[in-house]
């Protein structure tokens, strides 16, 4: 795999604009999760006009269509329904499956934040090509780097290939992917797909955010993709799947081979089958401690306030604290007497984390 940084991006031409954004993103990054909405919006690196206020023609289309690149002329294809935001989403979509091999029982919580309404705004720009139903500053320069970003790497990926007259033979934008497992299957939708006119095609996510983002080669994500790419194209041989992050200033790609194929349709029926096997457990009141795995990523987790597990992590840092607390039966979280000693453990960890937090602030 490979990391892109600007001093040696594909596309050098953007460096120096984005020079003047890297110790304001760096602080960015070293800030709280739960600051990140109450952030108010970064400074651009250069300012950047924003579009015309009307808003674009009605040019959305309809199931199975057609899309030309108003640039390229080049024709587009689209099978997916009009809005990001009305899409269905598998039981262990791709994007689910980090968290579900970190913890089996993981599920997500419901709703939305002002992090994905930004991220869905500047997918459905990129699906079309067009920046003017984004709302701010900060979202048009992020269409603007990926879409240069996106175009220096295909480009270079023509131009370092060892094959003469190589040539785009068919482009997807929301491409659905349907992945086939072992005794079980997911699906999701990859942002663009590029065929070429030998057996190589190259695969591309965008990633509108903030948080650190796996290398394709362990994200399970990207490899989820890629084995649907590959069995849904029986003439591909080679797939580079690249991920965008250019609010981290990265471009992480990574070149996957055919031959990689049951390795990782292995471990992926592995980790959805587990889930499949403890997730449903919550319908009934909740897993067993021994089944459950705490994890960085609780906190994504609809299950987080019940969790036994997280239950007796946070009582074994609340006694690092305060040796003197009690053993608690986590079985027994109806009990008033046990909730109470809980209220006390709960409340000794919540000043644990703000002092924490506020050291981490202070450093960053």
């Amino acid at each position: 795999s490979q990391r892109l940084r600007p001093q040696q991006d594909l596309s050098p031409q953007m460096a120096e604009k984005n020079a003047g954004a890297n110790a304001e993103r760096t602080n960015q990054i070293l800030r709280a999760d739960d600051r990140r909405e109450s952030r108010p919006p970064r400074k651009l690196a250069q300012k950047q006009t924003m579009p015309h206020p009307a808003r674009r023609d009605d040019r959305r289309l309809s199931y199975f269509s057609i899309l030309f690149d108003k640039d390229s002329g080049r024709r587009i294809s689209r099978a997916m329904p009009d809005s990001h935001s009305d899409r269905d989403h598998a039981e262990f979509s791709p994007s689910s499956l980090k968290y579900v091999a970190g913890c089996s029982g993981f599920q997500g919580r419901s709703g939305t934040s002002a992090a994905a309404e930004k991220g869905t705004r500047i997918h459905e720009a990129l699906e079309i090509n067009d920046p003017s139903n984004l709302e701010s500053e900060e979202e048009v320069s992020i269409f603007h780097e990926i879409v240069a970003e996106e175009e220096s790497f295909l480009q270079n990926f023509i131009n370092c290939s060892p094959v003469t007259g190589l040539e785009v033979k068919e482009d997807f934008k929301e491409i659905q992917l349907t992945v086939e497992l072992d005794g079980t299957s997911t699906w999701g939708t990859c942002d663009r797909l590029v065929v070429f006119n030998n057996d190589t095609g190259v695969l591309i996510d965008y990633k509108t955010g903030i948080s650190v983002i796996d290398t394709p080669e362990k994200n399970q994500q990207a490899r989820a993709y890629t084995v649907g790419a590959f069995q849904k194209y029986k003439d591909l041989n080679e797939i580079v799947f690249v991920f965008f992050i250019p609010v981290r200033n990265e471009t992480l790609f990574h070149t996957f081979y055919r031959e990689d194929v049951p390795a990782i349709v292995s471990e992926l029926s592995s980790i959805i089958k587990q889930g499949e096997i403890i997730r449903p457990k919550w319908d009934g009141g909740a897993p067993s401690i021994d089944e459950l795995t705490p994890t960085v990523h609780c906190r994504y987790c609809k299950h987080e306030g019940k969790c036994p597990a997280l239950g007796g992590l946070v009582i074994e840092v609340a006694k690092k604290v305060n040796p003197q607390l009690p053993d608690v039966d986590l079985e027994e979280t109806e009990d008033p007497e046990i909730v109470e000693q809980l209220w006390v453990i709960a409340k000794i960890v919540s000043n644990w984390s703000d002092r924490l937090k506020k050291r981490a602030v202070a450093m960053a």
